[in-house]
């Protein structure tokens, strides 16, 4: 592992570089009083003449790719102050001698050299990649979408500051510091490891977020994807993000025949994978997962107003008696196995 601190815009900076926003890392999620912050500190560097303003840390994995050196980011934060700055001073031709659009463009924004119709220097997860390309495009922005949103923030406060307040935040964001923390797998550094790291204090992520990342992290940067598109994003969209901790919490009842503390889920799947399953493929565990995520939606979107077994069901939804479910998916899966007939299925349930 390597530690040292630097400029945000030297490390952006560059014809040869990628940052990758992989698969496994949560959506964009600032919300405007994250913005408020960032656009109050700007202001405070400005206004007080800092030489520098220390801004957080980016922790990534370097892999040199041949035509240019790719930054996978295990932690850090996406920022699109320098595009709202770019795309005001274009909109509205304001003359400027420290500000250059074109600057921004090529040494921050894109890389017109690499291969494709995208020529963006960061890719990040999907929904929030479209909706930072149309930003960078000047095209039709997305609405709704974080990106969208925080985007919209910083281009209306930009446009209530004067000429020498705009060059002030612009002169501002190159004096932000951070700390580059370069990991070095084939040196022994464990990505996984120092994510929950990062994560066990305070950082606000569902179990759910913590057990995708740890699921994916295990493939190799050309698996992770395809995995996440054939597996991982069938299984948010059958049982809902909001209900994903707990269909996995049931999962691992099942399986491991205790029920886990809600706080402690992702050391228990982390426990049950390495444990109980330590020759288990990642991808075999995550086709189970999503096998099981039928039953759970199977259970979840009966009506009230149906017959026989489903009726139940219903019953047991209105109740919120959901420490049964377990018991239900060894039902569904006997059936499924056929260890039960659908007679005996029904009688069970």
């Amino acid at each position: 592992m390597n530690a040292k601190e630097g400029h945000i815009v030297r490390l952006l900076d560059g014809a040869d570089k990628k940052f990758i926003i992989p698969v496994y890392q949560r959506a964009y999620s600032w919300k405007k009083t994250n913005c408020e912050m960032l656009f109050n500190d700007l202001l405070a560097v400005y206004q007080n003449k800092y030489q520098s303003h220390f801004f957080g840390s980016i922790v990534y994995v370097e892999n040199d790719v041949g035509g240019c050196n790719e930054y996978v980011i295990i932690d850090g934060q996406q920022r699109i102050t320098l595009l709202a700055i770019r795309n005001y001073v274009k909109a509205n031709a304001i003359e400027t001698e420290k500000i250059n659009p074109e600057k921004i463009t090529d040494a921050f924004l894109t890389d017109k050299y690499a291969h494709g119709d995208k020529k963006l220097k960061l890719k990040l997860v999907q929904g929030d990649d479209d909706a930072y390309d149309r930003l960078i495009e000047q095209g039709e922005p997305i609405p709704n979408n974080h990106i969208t949103l925080n985007y919209n923030f910083f281009y209306d406060k930009i446009s209530e500051l004067s000429l020498v307040e705009l060059e002030g935040i612009y002169d501002a964001i190159t004096k932000l510091m951070i700390v580059n923390i370069s990991l070095k797998p084939q040196n022994g550094d464990d990505p996984q490891l120092i994510f929950e790291s990062l994560n066990s204090t305070g950082m606000d992520l569902e179990e759910s977020d913590k057990i995708r990342n740890y699921v994916l992290m295990k493939l190799d940067a050309v698996k992770q994807e395809s995995v996440y598109k054939k597996y991982w994003e069938k299984l948010e969209k059958k049982i809902g993000k909001q209900d994903l901790s707990k269909f996995i919490r049931y999962y691992l009842a099942l399986k491991t025949r205790a029920l886990t503390d809600e706080k402690k889920l992702y050391f228990a799947f982390k426990t049950y994978r390495e444990q109980d399953k330590g020759d288990q493929q990642i991808e075999v565990l995550i086709e189970d997962l999503l096998k099981f995520a039928g039953y759970f939606q199977t259970i979840k979107t009966v009506s009230p107003s149906d017959k026989g077994y489903r009726a139940c069901l219903a019953r047991v939804n209105k109740l919120e008696f959901n420490m049964v479910i377990p018991l239900f998916f060894d039902f569904f899966d006997a059936r499924e196995k056929r260890k039960i007939t659908d007679e005996k299925f029904a009688e069970a349930v």
